[in-house]
């Protein structure tokens, strides 16, 4: 299994290296390569990671393998009622099935618990097959539709009670 621990700015070109691997090869099919380019250039920029990794009130785990980081996962809170967002959840693509995900899915949970977070809720485009049966295969359950307009595409609000 692989080691799972809190993410550091020392980490942040690596999860750059994985966002870009693992967004081409999840979703370039879904809304192309150039829209997925524009989407890391405008949010996986170093200082917005930085940020991300630097808020005590967000939670940032990293997935190691033979000492690098593979896989990375962000959650914050969302809403007045203990609902937290997961931001992000991405693993390098040479890496999925290994149960990786997993690892990172369950840090982030016990984060999130440990905080008071009682639910935990995100978006998943409609057409990323993959990661609608991971997220349900972990508990998630569709409670909405969802329009991202900067990628044009329609997507799924999922939640899990913690």
């Amino acid at each position: 299994m692989p080691g799972v621990r809190r993410g550091t700015c020392e980490d942040v070109p690596a999860v750059q290296r994985v966002a870009h691997r693992a967004w081409h090869a999840a979703h370039d099919d879904i809304v192309g390569a150039a829209t997925v380019d524009a989407f890391l250039q405008r949010y996986y920029t170093p200082s917005r990671l930085d940020d991300a990794v630097t808020d005590a009130d967000r939670v940032f785990r990293v997935a190691m393998v033979d000492g690098d980081v593979v896989a990375f996962a962000e959650a914050g809170p969302a809403e007045a009622d203990r609902t937290w967002s997961l931001a992000r959840c991405y693993v390098d693509p040479e890496y999925w099935r290994e149960g990786i995900g997993t690892a990172l899915l369950d840090a982030i949970e016990s984060g999130v618990r440990d905080r008071g977070g009682r639910r935990l809720r995100l978006v998943v485009m409609a057409d990323n097959d993959d990661a609608v049966e991971f997220y349900e295969s972990r508990g998630f359950r569709r409670v909405d539709d969802h329009y991202d307009e900067f990628l044009d595409v329609e997507g799924y609000v999922y939640a899990k009670s913690l």
